[in-house]
């Protein structure tokens, strides 16, 4: 008979939280509620004004539960600086699982997705399908991400991130890449993509985390989420992943033809939100690089007619 002597793998959930009284109580049941419970718990109040950080004080006074937890208060700084601070708190712990405090985890989360890390040893992070909820309408989208499994780097690249709230990290991994960047918005995606170049993502199988959106529609005083405050949005997401493919190791991961498919992609989307606020000169930037990486882009080549600088 063979046995296992090796120790399970410690693991620390962080919930950073802005403006989230509402809600936040939720999520942390939701970890408090796991078959196989974090050793440390670490909600980050990112400055919040509507009394976020007394109900999450008041929820971990009251709350019977088998791991150590700590609230952390700070000035605002953005989702990527919470998560840094939460993920700097968790010392000793192995891997990190990162919860936004509008999701909520299935009951037996942190026991599927460890068991998948513990029995790849070579992984550096593991993704679990997500159930998007539109809080406004009931509607329901569940994102099958069994194909992030292996060699993840271009699958990730041309679809998308999986999600923050339904994967876990290998802590040696994020350290690595020096965790999030100081980006206003998709800090993640960006952190994801680095993280998929030091080896490779599991899919771990069965129920999905639920990813509530629209939230702020339905509960009083809840904030809405931080990408939908930039009207830019578009351009932060290009000049992030533009980032990762010339200057973090991405072109040299992944196959010419397909990163600059996708940079094109994003720069003319970036190019066309910019037209419609008025930003044209930055928007003639936009649609020059996407000529540069694609010279026969059709798009590209028709709004630069509304941008003469593009062309040039």
């Amino acid at each position: 008979m063979r046995i296992n002597l090796r120790a399970p793998l410690s693991v620390a959930a962080i919930v950073p939280v802005f403006n989230r009284a509402a809600v936040v109580v939720e999520a942390l049941a939701s970890i408090a509620q796991q078959t196989r419970p974090p050793c440390r718990l670490i909600v980050v109040d990112d400055g919040s004004s509507d009394g976020t950080a007394d109900h999450v004080q008041h929820w971990l006074d009251s709350e019977a539960r088998p791991f150590s937890a700590t609230l952390i208060r700070q000035r605002n700084g953005g989702a990527a600086a919470a998560r840094n601070r939460g993920a700097n708190e968790a010392t000793g712990c192995e891997l990190l699982a990162f919860l936004d405090s509008d999701d909520l985890w299935p009951v037996d989360y942190l026991q599927r997705m460890t068991a998948t890390l513990e029995h790849s040893p070579e992984a550096v992070a593991t993704s679990c399908d997500r159930l998007d909820v539109d809080s406004r309408n009931g509607h329901k989208r569940r994102r099958d991400l069994a194909n992030l499994h292996g060699w993840s780097a271009e699958t990730m690249l041309m679809g998308g991130a999986p999600g923050v709230s339904n994967t876990l990290i290998r802590r040696a991994a994020f350290d690595r890449i020096g965790g999030f960047a100081a980006l206003p918005c998709y800090e993640d995606y960006h952190l994801m993509l680095r993280l998929s170049l030091l080896g490779a993502w599991r899919h771990t199988p069965r129920d999905p985390v639920v990813v509530r959106r629209n939230l702020h529609n339905q509960r009083q005083n809840t904030e809405p989420p931080l990408s939908k405050k930039y009207d830019d949005r578009s351009l932060i997401a290009a000049r992030a992943i533009d980032r990762f493919v010339h200057e973090e190791g991405g072109a040299q991961a992944i196959p010419e033809a397909m990163w600059r498919k996708r940079l094109a992609e994003l720069w003319c989307r970036a190019g066309v939100d910019l037209l419609r606020l008025g930003r044209r000169d930055e928007a003639g930037d936009c649609f020059r690089r996407v000529l540069r990486l694609r010279p026969f882009h059709m798009r590209a080549w028709w709004h630069s007619l509304f941008t003469p600088s593009a062309a040039t």
